[in-house]
């Protein structure tokens, strides 16, 4: 015959044990959500980053040849006349991290393009994301590009 103290003193144990699971479930898959939410704001910060580079790379270009049209077919004066001079530490840290410019001379209106890339643990850059057992980061490259119209 059960006394009404042990009918409580069990149901208090099992709802200890029940809350207990829970948490052990709920704990992880908070963390794992707030470290996904992390990294998903730092790729952003990075991908703003990369377009505003690749914004002021366009815009110059199209002022460089304006000043001399040899521009859109040498790399080297692409480099030193523009992406030597953007950077943003952490983020955009060498000049190898954009392509060569593409002219469109040949549409209405004429235009430049650049594209910008963020080459993780490359160029002194950070490893992103930092964490990355399940080497997903590699199927999520980080560039951005911009056009410019050319006068």
């Amino acid at each position: 015959m059960r006394t009404m103290s042990g009918t409580v003193r069990s149901a208090s144990g099992a709802s200890i044990i029940e809350f207990g699971a829970a948490l052990a479930f709920l704990v992880p898959l908070v963390i794992g959500l707030l470290l996904v939410a992390a990294e998903v704001t730092q790729a952003y910060l990075i991908n703003a980053v990369l377009s505003q580079g690749a914004e002021s790379a366009a815009r110059e270009l199209a002022i460089q040849y304006a000043n001399d049209t040899s521009v859109a077919n040498s790399q080297a004066l692409q480099e030193s006349l523009v992406y030597d001079n953007i950077r943003n530490s952490g983020v955009i840290n060498a000049s190898e991290q954009f392509d060569p410019a593409t002219f469109n001379l040949d549409t209405d209106p004429k235009t430049v393009s650049v594209t910008v890339h963020y080459r993780s643990g490359q160029y002194g850059l950070s490893q992103f994301p930092y964490v990355d057992p399940l080497n997903i980061g590699s199927h999520f490259p980080l560039q951005a590009t911009a056009t410019y119209r050319v006068d």
